[in-house]
């Protein structure tokens, strides 16, 4: 048997995120928490991180995004997060409004 290695592409998809913004407005982090349908949490005690920030709960444990960082609703309804470089890279802003409306600061 011989295993055939081939190249693919991720397919495209729109996602539904929102970039971290500083986190001492208490009414921009509760918007992000509702959104996060109870898979997003505020912490100011997780080290070695220097702040407060968000911490997502997932399959495979607690992510944590800082400011500056997006967190993304993927297609499966789960939630990650990943540096602005790298959101940068791989997404943008798709035509049309949000299904689930705008979060503003």
């Amino acid at each position: 048997m011989t295993v055939e290695i081939k190249k693919y592409k991720k397919k495209p998809v729109q996602v539904e995120a929102v970039q971290v913004p500083d986190l001492s407005d208490a009414e921009n982090v509760n918007d992000i928490i509702d959104w996060g349908e109870g898979h997003i949490f505020y912490d100011d005690q997780t080290y070695p991180y220097s702040g407060p920030i968000l911490g997502i709960e997932t399959h495979s444990g607690h992510h944590y995004a800082c400011p500056g960082d997006w967190i993304i609703k993927g297609i499966d309804g789960t939630f990650y997060a990943t540096t602005n470089e790298t959101f940068k890279k791989l997404y943008e802003e798709a035509d049309g409004s949000s299904e689930s409306g705008t979060i503003t600061w």
